[in-house]
């Protein structure tokens, strides 16, 4: 059974196998939590982004911290979801999902996608929220996983934190603070 945590914090200084971001196709975003990563990581996980151009709506890119020196987060791997808007934020987050468990990732992070700058673009904050825990639910409920925890990072938003730990109570998700 995969164990489900929301938290307050820092994703880039939660231990995780991986941590799972958006990233715009041209790749060029450097805000938010790709801000965050490029912070602490510098090129590393861009670098590998950019062997993969052209990128396409969707897409998920598996990035490993080869050099782990360059890495002052606690994350070993980044999955980037090329996110163009096209999609729902549930289907971008069931990919990387999917993703983190064909790689055999025991433990992911995941910041609430699409509530910053890009909130309200193509769904409010609320609704980003709900598809994220809605993804989160399905694929506790629907895959024998390798995946033992998702660890959903919030920062510094405690309305977000307590949308999301309602959200998934109210769909039968054992989550825990």
């Amino acid at each position: 059974m995969t164990l489900v945590t929301v938290m307050d914090g820092d994703i880039t200084q939660v231990k995780a196998d991986a941590l799972i971001s958006t990233i715009e196709v041209d790749a060029l975003s450097s805000s938010g939590v790709d801000g965050a990563i490029h912070f602490v990581a510098d090129d590393m996980f861009h670098d590998q982004i950019a062997a993969n151009m052209p990128l396409r709506d969707g897409q998920v890119i598996a990035t490993s911290a080869k050099s782990k020196g360059h890495n002052n987060g606690r994350f070993d791997n980044v999955l980037f979801v090329v996110d163009e808007l096209e999609q729902p934020v549930e289907t971008l987050v069931a990919e990387a999902l999917s993703e983190a468990e064909r790689l055999s990732f025991e433990t992911v992070s995941i910041p609430p996608l699409r509530t910053g700058s890009r909130a309200g673009v193509r769904e409010t904050q609320t609704e980003a929220l709900v598809g994220l825990a809605i993804a989160i639910d399905e694929f506790v409920r629907t895959k024998p996983s390798q995946v033992k925890e998702i660890v959903v990072v919030v920062y510094n938003e405690d309305a977000q934190k307590k949308l999301l730990m309602r959200t998934l109570i109210q769909l039968g998700s054992s989550a825990v603070e």
